[in-house]
């Protein structure tokens, strides 16, 4: 792992697997609770209310976003460099599940505001993938 900054940007290299291993890791620590509760809530608020407020997951998954957006000067264009989630879900089943999911170098369509509208739907990609874990775990 190497970390920038806190911000899970750009300047991070990491995989999946790691992150889900750090997470593992602070989930063990004293702090822990505290840190928990920081993170924003599926459905419910900070950089996730508006993501999933309909699912039967809302509510049970605390995560952070992470979002990069770079421009590619050569095609006068804007691509997506990161845009993660990663946290824990209290599963439907009573397990509470460490999980990261990182989705890398999408370019942005050409559209009137295509940070926006492409942002915030992989934005619910992802919310709906963390909504299938809920269900099946």
């Amino acid at each position: 792992i190497v970390l920038g900054s806190a911000s899970g940007l750009d300047v991070n290299r990491t995989t999946p697997r790691a992150v889900v291993d750090l997470l593992r890791g602070v989930s063990m620590r004293s702090g822990f609770n505290a840190f928990f509760d920081a993170l924003p809530v599926l459905g419910v608020d900070g950089s996730l209310e508006t993501i999933q407020q309909d699912s039967p997951a809302a509510g049970h998954v605390n995560a952070k976003t992470g979002t990069g957006i770079n421009a590619d000067f050569a095609n006068a264009r804007l691509f997506l460099s990161t845009e993660t989630l990663a946290g824990y879900i209290d599963s439907a089943g009573g397990r509470r599940l460490v999980f990261s999911l990182f989705t890398d170098d999408v370019l942005l369509n050409e559209r009137e505001d295509p940070i926006f509208c492409d942002v915030l739907e992989i934005k619910n990609d992802l919310g709906e993938i963390a909504t299938i874990l809920w269900q099946r775990f």
